[in-house]
């Protein structure tokens, strides 16, 4: 669009714009003043017309009350007076049309009426009717609306006649409130209508609609009672749907509603006239505007033409040409400077081209730049695991960049430097060349030492050793450049990358810091793959952890295959020959579980393991100080033992480490780990195998708490089950020395057990024998008491215990030992006492087969079933002494 029709229709929508919006705006708050006018004098009428209405009705009520007043002149019989009352109320008030006395014991004395024949002493009953029970109680009544013959309006008004309780009640016709509302003018045709609490119309000018009981509860104003109790009511309507402008207002007394409407059309009259006169008004500014913008913008667009002919010509290369423009204003400002500029253009143009040249070649320089970047990260994203492939893209593009016959990297490894790559105008290669960490023999160890750049602009002026100057000969090195590899915040020295130049030429401000660019991304690239194959190994801890403490899970009462999977996992993250656990039995060392390198192996750790004790192998040495011990080459190590470089020789292996299993710091085994290669395990890997032996310790735990738990278990069983049997038999101890056979038969694993008391005549004879052993140790019962083994229990109140049968007859040249021992082999036995009240009764026997000693804990148990055995005899004894005496009660 040109510029002229595009400014006349800006101008023209902005003053258009201003019209309209002022217009508008004043139409809304006109608008709402004339909205809230309305309002405010609708109200007013509604209230002026219900206060007539309301008024009417209580003039009605006022004539009523003078019948109610006593009468000076008793000459006239009170019934005849108050006719004759009644029938001048009749002249005076139309709108009533019968008229009822009733007495003061509810019942009808007398009825006036226009329509029908006067009535005395007809005696309906009005004591049940709210009409009476309110005007009894000194109250006026006006009742509900009701239509009679379906079709006139009525209402009931009941009061006080006079003292005594009488009540006059009169019907009065609501047909003469037309007469109210039809006088009532709201504005040219406006009108008034009452409804009463139903909705239904009670008075209107129309007087037809009341006859025929109109329902208005269909209009919306009428609607809207439920939720206001008076004012302008929205979107209302009148009977025959016409839009209407409601407003009402309640007579509370009545319970009636009185309404006053006026068409809407007519109401807005005014408004409507607003809005045609504003829209004269914006017709008018809009021809004005029209009219006005057309020369504004003819005077604004003749310079700017004139700038336009002279940039064009500008562009057309004329730079010698003016633009003349008069205006004396911004737009002559600006023609000078189009001026100005084409002078300055002409003097430019000279030396523009050979700033393009240059420009170019930056930009070609740059694309190079970014071109190898790009080459370098794309590198780096697809050798996350190998640094070898981004460092040779890194020395490769270096050399080319800038401008290098030779570029390296060097990777520091401990005391040395490694060249890993090196790139020269035949290619790239990764030939090793090895250098000391020295500064006095090498210039890479000062960079890397130094941690800054070295930078020599030209070897020849500088006097060299002989052994340095043969390198710089024979790579045809004249200038170099030296960079560390830093990482972090420490600065650790990684390696140096170096750049070397045939000619004594030296590096630019841009060179080094393209140079610092390659050095830095090699530093990314070492860390991105140092950090890959930490999170790898991270995980792979984590998934052998989370494994281990699955197969814990699994397995609360084996420790086996949690030792198993915890060898496994210790050989595969430490990439390892071979790993095992041991655990600690007394003085000897035992394996618990280890990997399989091959069957001669497994047979010599056997071998190797048997019979050691903890304090005379180097290899046990955790066991014995509690801490991590390595050998880098087991071969050649002065510490091992013949033994030991057997066993490396047999499973193959040249390094081990071993670290110690502790419980509350106490040495319980350790676990051990082989390499093929040797070497000592890094620090992180030692701490990997420490966390496999916390969680052998863990496991071994677990087993351990859960037998003993479950021991637990089984013996409060057997103590729950005999004292129940004890229960059961309160006249006889044999169950309960059956039930504590069976008790001891599970718990110990054995079948050789019995219970031998003593009678009264000290003589110990069995009770209860199981088992081929314990027939033939008492097959000599009855024995006196200092004969037996049950008299020493007792004698010395504690357990008499045979540990190892076969080396008793041997060491104490007992004949009894050796005999039985001959008959039924080695074994191992105790006594437990059974007393009461200080006094031996028997004893309980438990025999072992193969020999097995009863630690604490087991004997703890036996005199627990002996105490209960105890009970037994004493209930039963007790028992029986009880039904004796009975009997002798009985019998005396």
């Amino acid at each position: 669009m040109r510029l002229f029709p595009k400014y006349a229709t800006l101008i023209i929508l902005v003053v258009s714009g201003v019209l309209v919006s002022s217009g508008v705006v004043s139409l809304y708050f006109s608008w709402r003043e004339t909205q809230a006018h309305l309002v405010t004098l609708q109200l007013e009428k509604a209230q002026g017309a219900a206060n007539r209405i309301e008024q009417y009705i209580f003039d009605i009520e006022h004539q009523m009350r003078w019948t109610a007043f006593p009468r000076i002149d008793s000459t006239t019989a009170p019934l005849e007076q108050r006719r004759i009352d009644y029938l001048k109320l009749l002249r005076q008030v139309p709108a009533i049309t019968e008229l009822v006395w009733i007495g003061p014991d509810g019942r009808e004395r007398l009825h006036v009426s226009r329509l029908a024949m006067d009535q005395v002493d007809a005696g309906t009953d009005f004591s049940g009717e709210p009409a009476y029970l309110a005007a009894k109680s000194s109250k006026t009544f006006f009742g509900p609306v009701q239509f009679r013959k379906g079709s006139e309006p009525y209402m009931t008004i009941a009061l006080p006649a006079g003292g005594g309780g009488d009540v006059t009640l009169a019907d009065v016709n609501l047909k003469f409130v037309w007469d109210v509302v039809s006088r009532i003018k709201i504005g040219v045709s406006g009108i008034a209508y009452a409804i009463d609490s139903t909705g239904t119309l009670i008075a209107h000018p129309d007087i037809s609609l009341v006859l025929k009981k109109t329902d208005l509860r269909s209009l919306p104003q009428v609607a809207a009672l439920g939720t206001t109790s008076e004012g302008a009511a929205a979107g209302a309507r009148d009977p025959s749907g016409r839009e209407v402008f409601s407003a009402s207002s309640r007579i509370p007394t009545l319970n009636w509603v009185v309404f006053v409407e006026s068409p809407r059309a007519e109401a807005f009259a005014p408004m409507y006239a607003s809005v045609a006169r504003l829209a004269l008004l914006l017709v008018a500014g809009l021809l004005v505007a029209i009219a006005g913008s057309f020369f504004l913008a003819r005077a604004l667009i003749q310079p700017i033409r004139a700038l336009q002919e002279g940039a064009a010509r500008i562009g057309a290369g004329e730079l010698d040409q003016r633009i003349e423009v008069r205006s004396g204003d911004e737009l002559e400002e600006l023609a000078e400077q189009f001026n100005r500029m084409g002078r300055d253009l002409k003097a430019s143009y000279a030396g523009l081209e050979l700033k393009v040249e240059e420009r170019t070649a930056e930009l070609t320089e740059a694309l190079e730049q970014q071109t190898a970047t790009a080459e370098i990260l794309r590198v780096i994203s697809q050798s996350p695991t190998d640094v070898m492939p981004v460092v040779d893209v890194i020395v490769s593009a270096a050399r080319r960049l800038l401008g290098c016959h030779l570029s390296a990297f060097f990777h520091r490894d401990g005391e040395v430097l490694v060249q890993l790559s090196r790139a020269t105008t035949d290619g790239t290669a990764r030939n090793r060349l090895i250098l000391p960490v020295d500064p006095l023999h090498n210039f890479p160890s000062r960079a890397l030492l130094s941690r800054a750049p070295v930078h020599s602009p030209d070897w020849s002026a500088i006097l060299l050793p002989d052994y340095q100057q043969s390198v710089y000969d024979q790579t045809g090195t004249r200038s170099s450049l030296i960079l560390p590899l830093l990482r972090g915040q420490d600065q650790e020295s990684l390696g140096v990358l170096t750049f070397q130049r045939a000619k004594p030429e030296p590096f630019s401000v841009t060179d080094i810091a393209l140079a610092q660019s390659f050095a830095d991304q090699a530093v990314i690239a070492i860390e991105n793959v140092r950090l890959f194959n930490e999170t790898q190994e991270a995980l792979e801890r984590q998934t052998a952890t989370a494994e281990v403490l699955r197969v814990i899970a699994q397995s609360p009462g084996n420790v086996q295959p949690v030792l198993d999977a915890i060898v496994a996992s210790a050989k595969r993250l430490v990439n390892g020959h071979s790993a095992a656990v041991w655990l600690l039995d007394g003085e000897r060392v035992l394996p618990a579980a280890m990997t399989h390198t091959g069957e001669q192996g497994a047979e010599f750790v056997q071998q190797f393991v048997e019979g050691v004790v903890v304090d005379d192998r180097y290899s046990m040495s955790p066991m014995l100080t509690g801490r991590a011990i390595q050998m880098a080459d087991v071969p050649s190590d002065p510490r091992a033992t013949e033994p030991h470089r057997e066993l490396a020789r047999l499973r193959g292996f040249r390094a081990v480490a071993a670290v110690p299993l502790l419980r509350e710091a106490a040495v319980i085994g350790m676990i051990s780990v082989t390499r093929v290669e040797p070497g000592e395990l890094g620090r992180h890997q030692i701490e990997l195998l420490q966390s496999f032996a916390d969680q052998a310790v863990i496991a071994i735990e677990n087993v351990r708490l859960f037998k003993e738990t479950q021991e637990a278990l089984e013996q409060q069983t057997a103590s729950a089950e005999v004292l129940q049997v004890i229960s059961g038999s309160m006249g006889d101890a044999q169950p309960v020395f059956e039930k504590i056979l069976d008790s001891c038969e599970r718990l110990f694993g054995t079948g050789h057990l019995g219970v031998v008391l003593v009678g009264a005549e000290g003589l110990v004879r069995p009770a209860a024998i199981r088992g081929e052993i314990v027939r033939k140790m008492t097959r000599t019962l009855p024995l006196p008491l200092a004969d037996s083994h049950t008299g020493r229990a007792i004698s010395d109140r504690c357990i008499v215990q045979i540990e190892d049968a076969l080396a008793m007859g041997q060491e104490r040249n007992n004949r009894w030992a050796r005999d039985t021992v001959g008959e039924v082999g080695n074994f191992s036995a105790a006594w437990v006492p059974m007393l009461w009240q200080d006094r031996g009764i028997g004893s309980l026997m438990v025999v072992r087969q193969p020999p097995r000693p009863f630690s604490p804990h087991d004997q703890a148990l036996l005199r627990t079933f002996a105490d209960q055995a105890v009970v037994a005899i004493q209930n039963a004894h007790q028992f029986n002494e009880t039904q004796k005496a009975l009997q002798r009660q009985t019998a005396t």
